[in-house]
């Protein structure tokens, strides 16, 4: 079960470096920052939701923090991605004379 899943993981970083690639710079610089603002928030929203189901027991930050860090950082750079401004089309060429 363990090599399946980090079969899946690798697959997932390969995929994710290819198509990292065919970002403009614009659409990478927004996509960085939505997910390490998502990262933060995510983190916050974890840690408050572990500290409010137990706070004397220090399992429930090691889960939850980790936990809203990753899904923060995941959903703020696909919020990134799509806020950030598409590139225009190239012009078509003028017709012929």
């Amino acid at each position: 079960m363990r090599k399946k899943i980090a079969t899946y993981f690798i697959w997932i970083a390969i995929l994710s470096m290819v198509a990292g690639c065919s970002m403009t710079t614009q659409q990478t610089e927004y996509t960085v920052a939505g997910a390490g603002a998502g990262a933060l928030v995510g983190a916050g929203i974890g840690c408050g939701i572990g500290g409010s189901i137990d706070r004397d027991d220090p399992t429930s930050y090691a889960i939850g923090c980790p936990i809203g860090f990753g899904v923060g950082a995941l959903l703020g750079g696909v919020i990134g991605y799509e806020l950030a401004p598409r590139p225009t089309p190239p012009l078509p060429p003028p017709p012929p004379p």
